[in-house]
């Protein structure tokens, strides 16, 4: 049986081993605390960082809409107008070259007529007419 003695020591022993658990328990609780202010912390981190992702993706939208302006006006506006501009430049130039041919046909009539007027004179003076 138990003496007064023994149950004394029993109910000291039991006493530390609830006073160690609860200084464990006290522990755990602080580092569950700390450990809830840092999640706390990481929250608004997360916050800060899917703010910034919004707009992200808003600016991202933006852009895409504004890549696609651009391809469509090159497409339907400069393509086009650059082709017009084109065609009538080679009209152009097709043109200044028939332009060129009648020149150049004018400069060699003016030659040969400037050779005929000399042959006449020649023939003239040939027959003792004035020139």
């Amino acid at each position: 049986m138990n003496t007064g003695k023994e149950i004394m020591r029993n109910m000291h022993e039991g006493e530390l081993d609830m006073g160690n658990t609860k200084k464990l328990m006290d522990m755990m609780q602080k580092g569950f605390d700390r450990l809830d202010k840092r999640m706390d912390k990481m929250d608004k981190r997360m916050n800060k960082m899917d703010k910034r992702m919004d707009t992200i993706d808003k600016r991202l939208v933006n852009l895409e809409h504004t890549t696609k302006d651009i391809q469509l006006t090159i497409e339907n506006e400069i393509r086009p107008n650059i082709q017009t501009i084109a065609e009538g430049h080679l009209d152009l130039n097709r043109k200044l070259d028939e332009a060129l041919k009648v020149e150049n046909e004018k400069e060699i009539m003016k030659i040969h007529l400037t050779h005929l007027e000399n042959e006449v004179r020649r023939i003239k003076e040939k027959q003792g007419e004035p020139a």
